[in-house]
């Protein structure tokens, strides 16, 4: 902390209008969380990882419970029973490529007596703007249009797939909900590492069609996210298309699309970043 308060005194702020709390609260976070890569793992090495410790101590690291203001919007906690939403894993993921075998080994599982109950959680968050207007008779908090033609948002967290959840991200979404005037849902889509990919993305097609389901158009949904969330949007409106299906659009905040991690702003942009 004495490092980083004395290069703000003598340097300047990293950024212009960065404060000294935010260059900071930057530092600690970035010390706190980055490892050095010591190369590429072999599968001898990964078997000999207890990912169990390892997920017990991201929670340690977990983003914090945001708070969501009454004048933006309210929220209801709902969830997703998966043996409900009606998805063809043939046809939903056959000639996916690399994503393939994963999809439809998870299909397999929540078939299974073990996997027939799982759910996956939610947040439904209504903007103040729309919970002012709405009729008294309307059922906000229903998981199913309102009028005929609603749009609705579908959120998916950032957090480098191992953080985040709907409450992390709850201020955020309250607000583009409220800025929009549209509900959004924000799902807590399972975390690396003890849930390896595609599990992810798996959760984020089964919310997809529970919001189809449940009387929304394909293409009066608009798949968002941030981070790592961004990439995993992208990833699912990849995936729709392969069947045909199209949403009504994409919000991406700074989105993780380089996966090589080899552009140049990624060396340009290390004093900056969290992560």
């Amino acid at each position: 902390m004495a490092k980083s308060t004395l290069s703000y005194y003598v340097k300047g702020p990293r950024c212009a209008k960065w404060p000294l709390w935010f260059q900071l609260q930057r530092d600690a976070i970035h010390r706190a969380i980055y490892t050095k890569p010591k190369g590429q793992p072999t599968d001898e090495t990964i078997d000999q990882i207890d990912f169990e410790k390892v997920a017990a101590e991201n929670r340690k690291w977990d983003l914090p419970t945001s708070q969501l203001p009454s004048d933006i919007g309210t929220y209801e906690r709902i969830s997703i029973k998966v043996s409900q939403v009606q998805i063809n894993p043939v046809e939903a993921f056959s000639g996916t490529g690399a994503a393939e075998s994963g999809l439809l080994a998870l299909s397999k599982a929540d078939r299974t007596a073990s996997g027939m109950n799982r759910e996956i959680s939610a947040e439904l968050t209504v903007p103040a703007s729309l919970k002012r207007l709405s009729d008294v008779t309307l059922d906000v908090f229903a998981c199913r249009p309102l009028a005929d033609g609603e749009k609705i948002v579908l959120y998916l967290h950032g957090g480098a797939y191992k953080f985040g959840s709907a409450a992390s991200h709850r201020a955020l979404v309250g607000r583009i909900a409220n800025h929009a005037s549209v509900r959004c849902v924000t799902i807590d889509y399972r975390l690396a590492p003890l849930h390896p990919y595609p599990a992810q993305l798996h959760d984020a097609h089964t919310a997809f069609w529970h919001l189809v389901q449940m009387g929304f158009r394909a293409e009066d949904i608009v798949v968002a996210g941030d981070s790592a969330g961004g990439n995993l949007a992208l990833s699912l409106t990849v995936l729709l298309r392969h069947t045909g299906h199209c949403t009504r659009g994409l919000l991406l905040l700074s989105p993780w699309v380089d996966l090589t991690t080899e552009r140049p702003s990624i060396q340009r942009n290390a004093k900056y970043d969290f992560l």
